[in-house]
């Protein structure tokens, strides 16, 4: 009786080179938790290997699990102009951080987007919480020297009254600038004349505080500024 031959065997399916490149560092150089390390959303979802070598698919689902408040967040974070614009015209959620995430990143777009969106038409008049967003925002931007934002994000936050606590803590800003150096942001915001009687009041420890930090550049400038009455004898209590 002859034997039987065995069935032949289904070919497997063989990922091409890219693809099984990918895969093999993905098993040498991507253990689960390091794969996923970026979506912390996928963390306790079961991949397979070869999803898990692919980080743009893995994007892309973290992507499509986001809420809208995170979305924003997220495209703010990217300065991804078009997205942000269907997030804010699709849905009615408010992501009052997402500018200081755009204005640290340094999008001027985003943040101009985000502005029109959860600001614009409150000049003068913001509530605390929406004030304290943008003063946050432009702290941001000061920190990361991105001078077009704030410039942008500044004149929104003055208020009429020179004497407010608002118009204080803006003096505060001008302060910070100048004990970290920041040139371009003192010249901007001594040279806005709404601002003047603001820095009187509420800057007078700049220069004290410029020279301590040794700070020469603009230690030089305030010096010219002779109409700012800049308190000096600050400057021997910092030392």
């Amino acid at each position: 009786m002859m034997a039987q031959s065995p069935e032949p065997r289904a070919k497997r399916l063989r990922a091409c080179p890219q693809q099984e490149g990918n895969y093999l560092r993905a098993k040498k150089l991507l253990p689960l938790d390091k794969a996923l390390l970026p979506f912390r959303r996928l963390k306790h979802v079961r991949f397979p290997d070869e999803v898990l070598a692919l980080p743009h698919v893995l994007s892309q689902i973290n992507t499509f699990l986001l809420s809208p408040k995170d979305a924003i967040m997220e495209a703010a974070r990217a300065g991804d102009d078009d997205w942000l614009w269907e997030l804010v015209e699709s849905c009615s959620c408010v992501a009052l951080d997402a500018i200081r995430v755009a204005a640290a990143c340094g999008h001027f777009e985003a943040v101009e987007v985000l502005y029109h969106t959860d600001y614009c038409g409150y000049e003068g008049n913001l509530k605390d919480d929406k004030w304290e967003a943008l003063k946050r925002a432009t702290v941001a931007a000061i920190k990361g020297n991105h001078l077009d934002i704030v410039k942008f994000l500044l004149v929104k936050l003055v208020d009429p009254d020179p004497f407010s606590n608002r118009a204080h803590e803006v003096g505060q800003l001008f302060v910070e600038a100048a004990a970290n150096g920041q040139l371009n942001v003192v010249e901007f915001m001594t040279g806005y004349k709404e601002l003047k009687r603001h820095l009187e009041i509420h800057a007078r420890e700049a220069l004290p505080r410029a020279i301590t930090a040794g700070q020469t550049l603009v230690v030089n400038f305030l010096l010219e500024k002779h109409e700012f009455p800049w308190n000096l004898r600050m400057g021997s209590k910092l030392q």
